[in-house]
């Protein structure tokens, strides 16, 4: 994905490459899930040269090897996953992207609903569909 130019003449050749800060393609979106279900937060970035990517719950960084949340990358893609949520992973999430050139953020909230209030909004549902 590098975008190099490079000019030969008689002084020898040289190259440049182009550089570009870090740019959302596809942010993180705010979600709403019940207790003890698995999340993943995805989003697409691109950059050059290519950003180092951070993942924060509120104003602290998630660290790389955590049992309960794990982030990993494909290629411009970025995942942050959070096993079995409780009510205490509700909160804002951020995506920190960053390189030479500058950085970027997208936040998302994650709403998790504990079982009580999940089987209710569900039978809620049910009576709205019954009814119509």
């Amino acid at each position: 994905r590098n975008i190099y130019c490079q000019a030969r003449g008689s002084l020898g050749l040289s190259t440049l490459q182009e550089k570009m800060p870090p740019r959302f393609i596809n942010p993180i979106c705010d979600m709403e899930n019940p207790e003890g279900t698995t999340v993943m937060f995805e989003c697409s970035l691109m950059g050059i040269p290519s950003p180092i990517v951070s993942w924060f719950k509120g104003d602290r960084k998630i660290p790389q090897n955590n049992k309960k949340y794990l982030h990993f990358s494909d290629s411009d893609n970025h995942f942050l996953k959070i096993c079995k949520v409780t009510t205490q992973d509700s909160g804002v999430y951020t995506c920190r992207a960053i390189n030479i050139v500058g950085e970027t953020l997208c936040r998302a909230s994650l709403v998790v609903l504990s079982a009580k209030d999940f089987s209710g909004k569900t039978r809620g549902r049910e009576l709205t569909e019954k009814d119509e």
